[in-house]
């Protein structure tokens, strides 16, 4: 398994590049997570997976439609 240590510049390279079960860790920025986590302080690990694997109160990275990245825990799931 490869583990890189990416900034946020070179964080979407990272993403749509590596396969799964890659790492990465990274710093975070924004204040949402507070206090769990504290913006510029803290780091993630990150690792590449399906959104089936994901498991309620996971915190996961997901890219929004407007193609924001957003770090949150996860309360639910809806089935497609």
């Amino acid at each position: 398994m490869e583990e890189w240590l990416c900034s946020r510049d070179s964080f979407e390279r990272f993403w749509k590049s590596v396969p799964e079960g890659s790492r990465c860790l990274l710093r975070v920025t924004g204040t949402s997570m507070q206090p769990t986590l504290r913006h510029e302080r803290d780091c993630v690990l990150l690792k590449r997976i399906s959104g089936k694997e994901a498991k309620i109160y996971d915190i996961v990275l997901f890219q929004r439609s407007d193609g924001s990245w957003v770090l949150h825990r996860l309360i639910g799931k809806k089935e497609f």
